[in-house]
Formats: C-alpha cells, sequence, structure tokens
C-alpha cells in the first residue's frame, strides 16, 4: 500500500445535540481493503441527502457531516478502523437504515 503524503485538513466540529431530545449513535468496522474512499465517500453523500436528520461521523476526534465528500475523505479512514456514526433528526430511523444499508454494501470487505 503506498504512502499518503501529509495534507492540511480543515474539519468543522459539529453539536450532536438531536432535537427533541433524539439521537441514534453506532459504530462501524470499515473492512474494505481501501477504506472509506471516493465510492463509499460518494454513496454515502447521495444516501444523507435523501434525509432531514444530520448524519455524522466521527473517527479520532474529527468529525463531518455525511453530506460533505471532502470531510468524509478527510477523516482518512483505513481498513480495519472504526467509525462513529451519530444521527440526529424527524427521520432519524430511516436515515440510521439507509446509512447502514450504504456502510455495509459500500465498505464491505473485497477479496
Amino acid at each position: 500500500m503506498a504512502k499518503q503524503g501529509l495534507r492540511s485538513v480543515v474539519v468543522k466540529k459539529y453539536n450532536h445535540h438531536a432535537s427533541h431530545g433524539r439521537l441514534k449513535k453506532w459504530e462501524y468496522k470499515v473492512t474494505h481493503v481501501q477504506g472509506l474512499h471516493i465510492r463509499p465517500a460518494g454513496l454515502l453523500v447521495r444516501e444523507a441527502g435523501k434525509y432531514q436528520s444530520r448524519i455524522v461521523l466521527e473517527f479520532r476526534g474529527q468529525t463531518a457531516d455525511a453530506r460533505d465528500m471532502m470531510e468524509l475523505l478527510d477523516l482518512d479512514v483505513k481498513c480495519g478502523q472504526t467509525v462513529a456514526v451519530t444521527v440526529s433528526g424527524e427521520d432519524e430511523e430511516a436515515a440510521c437504515q439507509g446509512i447502514q444499508r450504504v456502510l455495509e454494501a459500500g465498505c464491505a470487505k473485497v477479496k
């Protein structure tokens, strides 16, 4: 695997306050050999855009809005690493199901 150079990353911090006191949070271990790369990040952005809920991925103290491709890629999540996913909002149940489905399909292990 090629070693990546250093790069400057600007990551926004989000308050994880859920509307009406609701909040769903879980962890997902990335099993794809290329990690959270451009294809699954694109699928996440597309899926997140379907919902009103706020969807945030967190990795090593950095957060990324699931609607922002560059923020997702800047997390630089590799195979075997775990991200925390937080969903809050009016349609959080549907958003959770959709995001989980995309993570499983887009970040699945490739042989």
